[in-house]
């Protein structure tokens, strides 16, 4: 399968599983369910590698998915603490984080060459990526006047958010064998639930045994295996500064289109956003078209 279908597989089941999560997201502990959600993720990667008899040996390979484990859970855990200072300002200063792995995959990985204007390929891609702050600023403008609540510790959150997850994808793409992608998922989602408990114990974190918690949880734990798996694949061939901005325009499109036709949500979306939307869908269409184009 091109990169792409695995692309769409992520997109779907990222943006189901951010719908759960942000409807539940006053329910229930933040960290509480995080570590939940990492804890039945691995389980349902670990129940998958012995049904099919995957070996799970101790190598450099499989260490090195757990020292990105590690990473996974110290950025998620930044951005669920610098969410319960100031859940607006989080969501808005987090989108900008695409643009780290995507200079890191530019300046290390050698795929600026894919950014070029002697080709019409490279030249779409320039234009649509020169798109995205444009749309990005364009879909947070309405969270301008709800973003004055900070701290230090927030600051640190985030700045640990940033550090680690924008590294992830990184350190994934220039560790990750398509053959091996299995034991990749097993050894980093240990990790990641490990960090994420520990994360949970220091915080006082309370686990209400409720069917509803049982439920959100269950059900974006194998929404984050499945959209875990498919970002797995898809970055054995990917080039991380067309993934990125790709990945984050297609959720953002997903999420529109799943607020709009299933929970009615019209009256939310203000002028600025329609324009961020726009904009967002143009991008995608332009990063499609010249993914295409350069395979034909």
């Amino acid at each position: 399968m091109h990169w792409i279908g695995y692309l769409i597989i992520f997109v779907i089941a990222f943006s189901i599983k951010d719908g759960i999560r942000k409807k539940s997201l006053n329910s229930f502990d933040n960290m509480a369910v995080l570590s939940l959600e990492f804890s039945a993720a691995f389980l349902i990667f670990l129940l998958i590698a012995l049904v099919m008899k995957i070996p799970l040996t101790i190598n450099s390979y499989t260490l090195s998915f757990l020292g990105i484990g590690v990473l996974h859970g110290l950025g998620t855990v930044g951005k669920i603490n610098a969410m319960n200072i100031s859940l607006s300002k989080t969501s808005l200063i987090s989108k900008y984080n695409i643009f780290f792995p995507m200079l890191l995959g530019f300046f290390f990985l050698d795929e600026g060459k894919l950014l070029n204007f002697h080709s019409l390929e490279g030249i779409l891609k320039v234009i649509a990526l020169s798109l995205l702050p444009i749309s990005i600023y364009l879909l947070q403008s309405d969270h301008r006047n709800k973003t004055n609540k900070t701290s230090k510790v927030w600051l640190w959150n985030m700045l640990q958010f940033f550090v680690f997850h924008a590294t992830l994808d990184f350190f994934i793409k220039i560790n990750i064998n398509h053959e091996l992608i299995l034991q990749a998922a097993v050894f980093q989602r240990l990790s990641a639930a490990v960090i994420t408990l520990i994360a949970a114990k220091i915080s006082k974190a309370k686990y209400p045994l409720t069917k509803k918690l049982f439920g959100v949880t269950s059900a974006n734990a194998v929404l984050i295996a499945i959209s875990y798996f498919a970002t797995l694949s898809a970055l054995t061939t990917a080039p991380l500064v067309i993934y990125k901005p790709l990945a984050k325009m297609l959720t953002v499109v997903f999420i529109t289109l799943t607020g709009l036709f299933i929970f009615g949500e019209h009256k939310k979306i203000t002028p600025h956003n329609k324009w961020g939307y726009a904009i967002t869908g143009l991008g995608v269409i332009l990063l499609i078209i010249a993914e295409v184009a350069e395979k034909i």
